[in-house]
């Protein structure tokens, strides 16, 4: 039976398939949860994202979504935040209910995880090493030292020519020092 007969099915039978396509998606299903679902394997569901633009885009817009409501949570934590509580007070033997705003300091290990991943460039775990001096333009891309260690000398006392030890420098220019 070709996928857009049994796609044709679900949405006869259904009529907020797309709905609930999206809300499964903001949920965070994964092709494989949707499909169970809907009883679809996880390859029609691929299949049906790559052919039937309805479907994608509901796929997507639920996707979208979650993920847009997990940025915001995340930067809520990185910033910290106020919300409202109430707390209970006894005052002359009466409980009494008190609206209080309460504050969650910011956490340092979701702002860190929030610059790493929208800022890589600033604020990675490991910069790369630069050498040379980058205000000039040029840095060294490249270098390469080899030490040889003299052979066993037939003599007590080794010779200038048993040793050899080089440095090379490329610069991103392509000019080279040895």
């Amino acid at each position: 039976m070709p996928a857009h007969t049994e796609y044709s099915k679900l949405i006869a039978k259904r009529d907020n398939f797309l709905e609930e396509v999206t809300n499964y998606c903001l949920l965070g299903c994964s092709d494989a949860e949707l499909g169970g679902f809907f009883g679809l394997s996880e390859g029609l569901v691929q299949h049906y994202i790559e052919i039937i633009p309805e479907f994608a885009t509901a796929v997507a817009n639920g996707r979208d979504l979650a993920d847009a409501r997990v940025a915001v949570a995340m930067h809520k934590a990185a910033t910290g935040y106020d919300y409202d509580a109430y707390r209970v007070v006894v005052k002359d033997g009466h409980a009494e209910v008190v609206a209080v705003k309460e504050h969650v300091p910011p956490n340092p290990q979701a702002g860190k995880y929030w610059l790493n991943n929208r800022k890589r460039k600033h604020w990675k775990e490991r910069q790369p090493p630069i050498f040379g001096n980058p205000e000039d333009g040029k840095e060294i891309q490249e270098i390469t030292i080899t030490f040889v260690a003299p052979q066993p000398p037939l003599a007590l006392a080794p010779r200038d020519d048993d040793i050899e030890s080089t440095a090379k420098l490329v610069v991103n220019d392509g000019s080279s020092i040895t």
